[in-house]
């Protein structure tokens, strides 16, 4: 497990990267990959996580529910009034000039990349097959995040060095947090939280900050067959890897 977790943190880093290269390198439109990306995320939370949730839960979907409205009101709050995660629409406001400039931006989106890596290993010490769709899900999220980070940082300022920093530090985060689940195993009793939590913090993701960016600019019925795509793997993949 411990060669499959590190492998899969790596993948993570190149894909953060990547996405910032191409958003440094570009300023075209992304909104097929943020379609794809949103897709799949919606797909892990429910068809993955969740049920694997409710069974680690004992069947106490209660407890399960308030876990995932805790976390997903948790990145709401974190990432919309105290840390900068994604930056939506052509303008740059003061708060978030200011946020970047102190360094919390940077710090919001290393701390939102380390729990990726925590749910990659949390979800192998769950099931090999739910770790394999749980770490693909967040490879490809990892692309977005590189994007977002290179789009807010040059939004505020026009450095690339500036950019190209708070980069690989994102890219980084993802390997650290999958690493530190094989120093620290999730003791069984707490799965079902653990799981519930990452259950509601990809649901933020897919509906705050991707779906919007699949939304921008005029309706496009591609990126919405895209979007269907990103779902349907997902499903597709489930049953595949499924015992």
């Amino acid at each position: 497990m411990a060669a499959w977790v590190f492998t899969l943190s790596l993948l993570t880093f190149a894909s953060t990267f990547v996405g910032g290269a191409v958003a440094l390198a570009t300023s075209g439109s992304l909104r097929h990959f943020f379609a794809f990306s949103s897709g799949s995320l919606l797909a892990i939370a429910l068809v993955d996580l969740l049920p694997e949730a409710v069974e680690a839960a004992g069947g106490s979907a209660a407890v399960v529910a308030y876990v995932i409205l805790g976390s997903f009101v948790l990145f709401h709050l974190g990432e919309r009034y105290v840390l900068v995660h994604h930056v939506h629409g052509g303008e740059t406001s003061a708060a978030a000039a200011g946020h970047t400039v102190g360094g919390v931006g940077a710090s919001g989106l290393v701390v939102h990349s380390f729990f990726d890596g925590i749910s990659i290993g949390a979800a192998f010490q769950v099931d090999t097959g739910i770790g394999t769709v749980v770490a693909l899900a967040v490879i490809t999220h990892d692309f977005a995040d590189g994007v977002s980070t290179v789009t807010l940082t040059r939004r505020v300022s026009r450095s690339r060095r500036r950019a190209l920093g708070f980069l690989i530090a994102d890219a980084l985060a993802p390997v650290l947090g999958a690493l530190a689940t094989l120093a620290v195993r999730v003791p069984e009793r707490w799965l079902a939280v653990v799981l519930a939590f990452f259950v509601g913090h990809f649901l933020y993701i897919a509906a705050c900050d991707l779906i919007p960016e699949m939304h921008r600019g005029e309706r496009s019925w591609s990126a919405l067959a895209v979007h269907v795509a990103g779902v349907l793997s997902i499903v597709l993949l489930t049953r595949m890897l499924a015992p």
